[in-house]
């Protein structure tokens, strides 16, 4: 028998895996509307890996801003109430050292 070079082949059953895994969590809530990297690639730190759907965010932005609106109309109104009782103040100040006391309020 003459020797001779034989191919070296070893069949094997197993589980291939990422030397390093990463669990992603996104920082906010939402519907994922796409998903912006490949599996695989290393990505770089703060880019963005989903873009996720706006209108939820959109509408609070909205409900904020009509509520700051409403508290600058309730502002507003407050400004213009106590300029219109200003002048009213030295009287009624004279009046209670007269001795008039609001009805219903003990003395």
């Amino acid at each position: 028998m003459a020797a001779r070079s034989a191919p070296l082949a070893v069949g094997l059953v197993g589980d291939i895996r990422a030397f390093r895994e990463v669990d992603l969590r996104p920082r906010v809530t939402g519907l994922v509307e796409k998903r912006l990297f490949q599996p695989g690639p290393a990505v770089k730190t703060g880019e963005a890996l989903f873009e996720i759907d706006a209108r939820q965010y959109d509408s609070a932005i909205l409900d904020a801003a009509a509520r700051v609106a409403e508290a600058e109309a309730a502002l507003a109104k407050a400004r213009q109430d106590v300029e219109r009782y200003r002048p009213l103040l030295p009287a009624c100040r004279r009046s209670r050292s007269a001795g008039w006391r609001r009805p219903g309020r003990p003395s």
